[in-house]
């Protein structure tokens, strides 16, 4: 059964191990597996899609499941922890999951659903029942979302952080509390990018300038906001606006989730718009954009248009898809070519070049040239067996 699982779902119950030695547990329980799961949410992920279906926060099932974490009493740092009989027991209701959905492998998103059903050891689920998480509903949004439903990632940007991301807010989180504040600044988000190695750091080292040196200026510009901490994560106004800018830079740019580039630009200084007046006020004490003040932003974002297009040349289209505008084409040519001879027999051929062009401009459209080129090689390919088929009646 192990050869089923996807690497992710792997590498989610190796990080259960290290969750559980981190927090002093003897074995690994459900509740590490499901922390391990939540952590290990990628974009555009089965996982990921599933949970932007059911708006669900992570942040706060990863709070409400941490509670749920006590350190054992015979605990010994050099034993490795083992899967206890409900973790076990997880692993096999992930295949059970798997088999239910009629997909072949085992994935984060049935172990995440295995996690949510009945067991003798009821930890998990009674710290993550203020939630109100559904095992029904959940299973009912990934039938959905199978089916062909696309996610539709609205709402709170934490929400759709990408794994760096994600990394990047905690680090912050970390600093905030180092410093003795109680909301994480823009200053923060800005020293937890650069805490980790992330696609930020390398955009910075492409264009010259030093993650190493920015750090220290960003540490020497923290300070005490004399706010009291809490446990959750509370933002000021500063991050919430370079949130709020990184959401509308990953939506420019075609993505569905927030990167830690798109973080960095939110935190480049710029001139507040009116809607952001109208909704932070002109009172927002920005430190980071002093520090950020040297970083060009015209060649930062040349540098990320780039990386974009090669990602985007490296995504082939499927030969499902070939096929299908195969079919298409060929079917539309002879469609064309005998309602053509039908009505009058001398304008066949410009009703085919309109037909070609009309085809053309739906195929292409969002497409990128290496898509775009093994597109129209297929399009003609079937414009020419629609042509041969017309031409034997």
């Amino acid at each position: 059964m192990w050869q089923r699982f996807t690497q992710s779902a792997r590498e989610s119950i190796l990080g259960a191990q290290i969750l559980a030695g981190q927090s002093k547990s003897a074995n690994v329980g459900p509740v590490h597996l499901f922390l391990a799961v939540l952590q290990s949410v990628e974009p555009d992920s089965n996982l990921a899609a599933l949970l932007l279906r059911a708006s669900l926060s992570l942040e706060e099932a990863k709070l409400y499941a941490h509670s749920a974490l006590e350190p054992d009493a015979d605990f010994k740092p050099h034993d490795e922890p083992r899967l206890n009989r409900g973790a076990k027991r997880v692993i096999e209701l992930s295949a059970d999951e798997a088999r239910r959905a009629g997909d072949s492998y085992i994935g984060t998103e049935h172990l995440l659903l295995a996690c949510l059903r009945p067991q003798r050891d009821e930890t998990l689920l009674r710290a993550i029942a203020p939630l109100g998480w559904d095992l029904h509903a959940l299973r009912a949004y990934r039938r959905e979302l199978k089916a062909g439903a696309a996610p539709r990632p609205t709402g709170h940007p934490l929400q759709m952080l990408t794994g760096d991301a994600q990394k990047a807010v905690d680090a912050a989180y970390s600093s905030m509390r180092a410093t003795f504040c109680g909301r994480i600044s823009s200053t923060h988000l800005l020293l937890g990018l650069l805490s980790n190695n992330n696609r930020a750091v390398e955009l910075l080292g492409e264009i010259g300038v030093s993650s190493d040196e920015l750090k220290s200026q960003t540490r020497a510009s923290l300070r005490s906001d004399g706010v009291l901490a809490t446990p959750d994560k509370r933002f000021d106004k500063s991050a919430k606006r370079a949130f709020d800018r990184a959401k509308l830079e990953a939506q420019s740019r075609g993505y569905r989730f927030i990167g830690a580039d798109h973080i960095l630009l939110g935190l480049l200084p710029r001139r507040a718009t009116v809607r952001e007046r109208l909704t932070w006020g002109n009172d927002v004490q920005d430190d980071v954009a002093r520090v950020l003040a040297s970083v060009d932003e015209a060649k930062l974002r040349a540098v990320m248009d780039s990386v974009d297009f090669r990602h985007d040349e490296n995504q082939s289209l499927s030969p499902l898809l070939l096929f299908i505008i195969f079919i298409s084409q060929m079917l539309s040519t002879c469609l064309t070519f005998f309602m053509a001879r039908l009505t009058n027999s001398e304008v066949w051929l410009p009703l085919i070049f309109v037909n070609v062009l009309a085809v053309n401009k739906l195929v292409i459209k969002h497409m990128n040239p290496n898509q775009i080129e093994k597109s129209l090689y297929t399009i003609v390919a079937g414009f020419t067996i629609g042509i041969i088929i017309s031409s034997f009646f």
